[in-house]
């Protein structure tokens, strides 16, 4: 996985609960903020259904072609 210095930076608004949440499994496991919601979605992406995966690994494909 990548650095955190190298990440894309984004903003998003979220519950106070969440936001303490990620801090706080990342002050246990001595991770950055950036770094728990990186695991986290890919733990969502890896449970979605089959379809659903495949769907997304479509669409993934023809944004990269796109330039994105």
């Amino acid at each position: 996985m990548d650095e955190p210095r190298d990440f894309t930076q984004t903003t998003v608004r979220i519950p106070r609960t969440t936001k303490a949440n990620i801090d706080l499994v990342g002050a246990l496991e001595g991770r950055s903020a950036g770094l728990v919601i990186a695991a986290a979605v890919d733990a969502y992406v890896a449970a979605l259904p089959l379809a659903t995966r495949k769907a997304l690994e479509e669409l993934r494909a023809v944004r990269m072609g796109a330039g994105r």
